[in-house]
């Protein structure tokens, strides 16, 4: 034991021999760097977004209840200061197909993409066949295909107003498409 303790000491001391005689990094000499060669600092962060709690909102630097009003200014200023694309007033825009038309016959038109054009405006087929029945005043039938058999002679143009209507009507429900093209 007495050996393991002599080595020990040894060592100490060689090591407080060495830190008086070698340079210890510390870091000092970054503090003579120039700030222009470093660029931006990409760690700074500004803590709120653009338009948000800047230090002029009422909410700040106070306990009392705020009104609803304010309360509903600062979640619109938040959200848009977030979500720029939300600034545009057109918003997304659906474009679907027009619907395909077809005479058979003399008194029958066929109504091809049907199903295609409602599952695009997420609607249930049943609900858009019954809307174009109504509007246009005649009856019909899906037949084996999927392809609506309307009674009476009908342009495209005729339905995709129609489908214009519909759509006009509809657009505030969930996921309701906003126009055709």
């Amino acid at each position: 034991m007495e050996a393991f303790e002599k080595e020990l000491q040894e060592s100490k001391s060689k090591d407080a021999n060495a830190d008086d005689d070698e340079d210890v990094p510390d870091g000092e000499h970054l503090n003579d760097i120039d700030e222009a060669e470093l660029g931006d600092d990409v760690f700074d962060r500004n803590e709120a977004p653009t338009g948000v709690d800047q230090g002029t909102e009422p909410w700040l630097g106070s306990d009392r209840d705020y009104t609803y009003q304010e309360l509903l200014t600062r979640f619109y200023v938040s959200l848009h200061a977030s979500n720029p694309s939300l600034l545009t007033s057109t918003g997304k825009r659906y474009t679907i197909a027009p619907p395909s038309i077809h005479r058979e016959g003399n008194k029958k038109s066929i109504f091809a993409n049907i199903s295609d054009i409602c599952k695009r405006m997420h609607r249930q087929p049943e609900h858009v066949i019954q809307y174009l029945f109504a509007e246009l005043g005649t009856t019909g039938s899906v037949d084996g295909s999927g392809r609506l058999v309307i009674k009476g002679r009908f342009q495209q143009k005729q339905i995709e107003n129609v489908l214009r209507r519909y759509i006009g009507k509809c657009h505030d429900t969930v996921n309701a498409p906003t126009g055709l093209i």
